[in-house]
């Protein structure tokens, strides 16, 4: 009996497998994204780490509040943030730049709405979205819009067509990318509470129309607050993105927030620090650079609350995402089968390594670290 053909098939199917588990490995880990939102003006395009982002989202374009299509805000963006963005793509083809458009200072005036709702005005968006991308040279549009049937997160009952109307729209977009010749992508920034996503968003539309959706697991805690409260802590992150997924939304699809900035508060009592604390107000934002230079050169008092870091000084306290935290949502992430990372914003990343000084961007670093294992520990980069 001849065995060697038998032998040398086995080998062959055995070298296919292991070729095909290596592809769709690889495959994986191009899906998972690491989405990084870059406000214009807010510092050069060579702070931007093209090697660790995978997406960086060009913020923000506005809605014309009269014509009701998507702008950039002056000519000069063109000419020079978006220019040295493609210029980046140009090399490391890899690299996504896709147009946000909204964001949370933009349609108080309603203009989102009366876009939507009516049957023209949205065809001409459309249009105009795709002449837009393709003229640029873009990869995708992020439509972050603060929220259908909730502006401003006030919900009622006249701006209730605005959910139904936001689905159309993004069923009109999803095809005129599918026909436009080029593969745009279609995203959406949006809340983490049920008690407004149920209100502004058609689930199913959301789940067949976009290519990926960012669920803002941030501000949780902010100027409403009567007491200390960690804004993006760990448990709450983690039930907003599960939230989505409940609802029908492929896992892959969704991306968890992670913050490049705390919420500080005014404690009213020095000696009570920890998590719901007596507070005598807000005191605002502070970037993730701010923190550390306080510990590092303030004297500023971290710690691991059960959210996530703390840190505080006398009457200032602060609650944020270290490189550690921001490691272990990443890695949540992946090993849960979840799609990706958003930041708001890389800007306030420790660019230079000024803070953890034996790594610059420590905190994109960690989320790389984390989603792709690219990289090193964040116990390695020197942070306070």
């Amino acid at each position: 009996m001849n065995c060697f053909p038998q032998t040398v098939n086995y080998f062959v199917g055995l070298c296919c497998l292991l070729l095909c588990y290596t592809a769709l490995v690889a495959n994986g880990q191009q899906s998972q994204r690491l989405v990084c939102y870059w406000l214009h003006g807010n510092g050069p395009v060579g702070n931007l780490d093209p090697q660790s982002c995978t997406h960086i989202h060009y913020s923000f374009l506005t809605l014309d509040p009269d014509q009701l299509v998507m702008r950039f805000g002056s000519p000069g963006e063109i000419q020079g943030d978006l220019k040295q963005l493609l210029g980046l793509k140009a090399q490391y083809p890899q690299l996504k730049i896709v147009a946000a458009l909204g964001g949370g200072g933009d349609g108080g005036d309603g203009k989102y709405g009366r876009m939507v709702t009516n049957q023209q005005s949205r065809a001409r968006f459309v249009r105009e979205a795709v002449k837009l991308l393709l003229e640029h040279g873009l990869d995708g549009l992020d439509f972050d819009w603060e929220y259908p049937a909730c502006p401003q997160t006030v919900c009622d009952d006249k701006h209730a067509a605005e959910k139904p109307a936001f689905a159309q729209t993004l069923k009109e977009l999803r095809a005129a990318f599918d026909s436009s010749g080029r593969q745009l992508s279609l995203s959406v920034a949006v809340n983490a509470g049920r008690w407004l996503t149920d209100k502004a968003y058609d689930y199913p539309t959301m789940a067949s129309a976009c290519d990926y959706i960012n669920v803002m697991t941030y501000d949780n805690a902010g100027s409403w607050s009567t007491a200390t409260g960690h804004h993006s802590g760990f448990d709450w992150s983690k039930q907003g993105l599960q939230m989505w997924s409940s609802q029908g939304i492929p896992k892959q699809k969704l991306l968890l927030g992670v913050p490049f900035y705390g919420i500080a508060f005014q404690l009213k009592n020095s000696g009570q620090h920890g998590l719901n604390a007596p507070i005598q107000g807000p005191a605002g934002a502070l970037t993730y650079r701010q923190v550390c230079q306080d510990i590092r050169q303030q004297h500023w008092i971290p710690e691991r609350s059960a959210d996530g870091p703390i840190a505080y000084h006398g009457l200032d306290w602060v609650g944020y995402d270290d490189p550690t935290s921001a490691y272990n949502k990443a890695k949540w992430v992946r090993d849960n089968g979840f799609g990706g990372i958003l930041v708001w914003e890389v800007s306030q990343d420790d660019i230079r390594g000024e803070c953890c000084t034996k790594q610059p961007k420590p905190m994109i670093r960690a989320l790389a670290y984390g989603l792709f294992g690219k990289g090193s520990d964040p116990s390695t980069y020197g942070c306070p």
